[in-house]
């Protein structure tokens, strides 16, 4: 990821770190529900079903943690299927570098508020701050190491997908492609499709060649790593293969 959401990351922090007057406190720290750390912060009482329209409604980014425990779960509702990612980031090099992981969630599905996945349950829900209410959903069993069995925790609702990935074509890291709509695009497009997949998670190109030069034009692209192959959600592997099928078929083979 680049520019943009380091900008929008920096922004929550410093948003959940500065309480306005009159807000209360608790509404920028780390909502657990259950065990002794949340007897304060995650009074069940608290909570009231987050009812909408359609399940597409849902689709969005949830901001979970505080400061170097925070993850952000990435909820894409697309056609008949869902897709579910979590991306976290470590230091790395002794702090002088910080790399992105992503860890994406089998079997999702939304029934009603409910959330299901092989790794995590949940609901969606509205936590009510006393002076006004925060959408966002609810996890049985989170993901932190950093989080107690038995526990769960309430992740804000922070944005719509729009806006959170950089480069032409950002929308093949939340969308799954169709071949229809590739069909029609040059082989130098979908050459740069592809390979922006890569670029936006820091791979470095060969140095000099045709996508290193193309993309070192690009503001937002940092080249960091020899391999991403563990930072692709499972999205942008079914978008990989989708574009690389229509190249090999547009030039013969």
């Amino acid at each position: 990821m680049g520019y943009t959401l380091k900008l929008i990351l920096t922004i929550v922090f410093l948003l959940f770190l500065i309480p306005s007057q009159g807000q209360e406190t608790e509404e920028y720290s780390q909502v657990i529900v259950g065990g002794d750390t949340g007897s304060e912060f995650g009074n069940p009482k608290r909570f009231e079903k987050w009812n909408v329209t359609q399940k597409a409604d849902y689709q969005g980014v949830f901001h979970f943690g505080f400061s170097e425990g925070e993850s952000m779960l990435f909820l894409v509702v697309d056609r008949d299927s869902c897709y579910a990612f979590i991306k976290y980031g470590e230091f790395i090099n002794g702090g002088r570098g910080f790399q992105w992981h992503s860890i994406s969630l089998s079997k999702i599905r939304v029934d009603g508020n409910k959330f299901f996945s092989d790794q995590t349950q949940g609901e969606f829900v509205m936590y009510d701050w006393g002076t006004r209410k925060s959408t966002g959903l609810i996890v049985h069993n989170p993901w932190k190491r950093n989080v107690e069995t038995g526990i769960s925790e309430f992740g804000f609702f922070i944005s719509k997908l729009d806006g959170w990935f950089n480069g032409r074509y950002p929308f093949t890291s939340y969308r799954i492609l169709t071949e229809n709509e590739l069909y029609q695009m040059t082989s130098s497009n979908l050459r740069i499709m592809r390979n922006e997949i890569y670029a936006r998670q820091g791979y470095k190109f060969n140095p000099d060649g045709e996508m290193d030069i193309y993309f070192r034009k690009q503001n937002w692209y940092k080249p960091r790593f020899d391999n991403v192959d563990h930072s692709l959600t499972e999205i942008e592997k079914k978008n990989v293969q989708t574009i690389s099928k229509i190249e090999k078929l547009n030039n013969g083979l």
